[in-house]
């Protein structure tokens, strides 16, 4: 067993440079922890810098608020309109498009509602605040849409479908941990 390990250290010894051996097991302590504690370095190149992580996650959660907003309008009021007193006719299509009215502009409120929270109460930062009200708006026009003449035309199915479409557009955006 001796005669294996002078073998061995005598063919180590002709093949390497013994210092260079002594180097790499010599242990440099300051270098040995300045790796263990930041094994990588990384260089960060911001492309859209956004101060907070609230900023990067608002943009989700505000359409998610704004549909939930709207399918809580269409299930909290009714798609039907009343019969008055002097008993004119109305048209399917007078009532759609008056009831759609209503739906719309208590949606465009919410929109504003949500927005103005999002800015002045919980500080999310936005590039141009103006364009984000706007987008809001027609984002709550269409998402109040949808979900009205879903709830008109098909009743209770077209609320279920609402809640479908719901978990479709979660599952389809990937939340905050997209599939990419």
């Amino acid at each position: 067993k001796l005669e294996l390990v002078l073998n061995t250290a005598k063919d180590v010894s002709d093949n390497y440079d013994v210092d260079e051996i002594v180097k790499i097991l010599e242990n440099n302590y300051e270098k040995t922890g300045e790796f263990f504690r930041n094994p990588v370095v990384i260089d960060k190149e911001s492309i859209h810098s956004i101060p907070n992580y609230g900023s990067q996650l608002a943009p989700f959660f505000s359409t998610l608020g704004l549909w939930i907003a709207g399918y809580l309008l269409v299930m909290l009021l009714t798609t039907k309109a009343k019969k008055t007193k002097e008993d004119l006719e109305v048209s399917d299509t007078q009532e759609y498009f008056g009831k759609l009215l209503t739906f719309i502009t208590i949606g465009v409120v919410q929109s504003i509602i949500l927005i103005a929270g999002n800015l002045f109460v919980l500080g999310v930062y936005v590039e141009h605040p103006g364009l984000l009200f706007l987008l809001s708006i027609f984002i709550s026009i269409v998402f109040i849409t949808i979900l009205y003449t879903f709830s008109s035309v098909f009743g209770i199915i077209g609320k279920i479908l609402g809640i479908i479409l719901l978990v479709l557009q979660l599952c389809a955006s990937g939340g905050t941990f997209p599939v990419e």
